[in-house]
């Protein structure tokens, strides 16, 4: 029997690709025959509370597909912050958070839902990173090595669309709300769980300009607060990275 999935998708300013996107990733669960999931499309309006009716858009795919749930957050948040949000909700076996975003195809959804279960935790990184920039490709190396000194790990990417175990993720006590959430994850889990297993696998993203948005001074300096709090709680508050009884 196939696992169950929840998908996170957290959708900022994506009207204009918001159903093909949603259509994508229905297609690629059916085909793989994940047909137990749930979708959350959890979207928040800009600092000035101004949107571009990606809400609405999200409203019209949760009335054509009853596992397709719209989260609505009436003020700006960022990418963590929903990426719990998603966590606090989900149901299923699994949960994995896929960006509603131009980079990523039919071809890059199926190359990590197709691993599903084959270890506690998947997680992915870029096989093309020749189709990004050169100043993307060297602070995408610079902060990984970065993340794998602070840490002590050997991980190839933290910032790909990854899979864990809901009973996991939700006994985890996270607290980040930057675009470093996947490294907060990833690291809680295998430093709180020492046995957990993971799998990395490749996959090909689209060519094509994307917003940059993690690269904004506030994200910026909201990644390196998330990475020094989590040094601190890896090395000297280990218990505080599972959540109290």
């Amino acid at each position: 029997m196939m696992p169950s999935i929840t998908v996170i998708v957290p959708a900022y300013k994506k009207a204009k690709i918001l159903e093909s996107f949603t259509s994508i990733v229905v297609d690629v669960l059916n085909k793989l025959r994940l047909e137990e999931y749930e979708i959350f499309i959890i979207t928040n309006p800009d600092e000035n509370g101004i949107d571009d009716e990606t809400p609405a858009v999200a409203r019209v795919l949760e009335s054509s597909n009853s596992r397709i749930k719209s989260i609505h957050n009436p003020n700006y948040v960022n990418v963590g912050f929903k990426y719990r949000q998603g966590i606090n909700l989900a149901t299923k076996e699994y949960i994995t958070c896929i960006f509603c975003d131009n980079e990523v195809s039919e071809k890059t959804v199926t190359a990590v839902l197709s691993h599903v279960g084959e270890a506690d935790v998947v997680l992915s990184y870029t096989a093309n990173m020749e189709s990004r920039t050169l100043f993307r490709r060297i602070l995408s190396r610079t902060f990984t090595n970065l993340c794998n000194f602070l840490y002590g790990l050997h991980v190839t990417y933290y910032n790909g669309t990854s899979i864990y175990p809901r009973k996991l993720l939700q006994s985890l006590d996270l607290r980040n709300d930057s675009f470093a959430y996947n490294v907060e994850a990833f690291v809680s889990a295998f430093k709180s769980h020492p046995k957990m297993t993971y799998k990395e696998v490749p996959v090909i993203l689209n060519q094509g300009k994307t917003s940059g948005a993690a690269f904004k001074l506030s994200n910026v300096i909201g990644i390196g607060k998330t990475l020094l709090r989590l040094f601190w709680r890896v090395w000297f508050r280990r218990s505080q990275l599972i959540k109290r009884v």
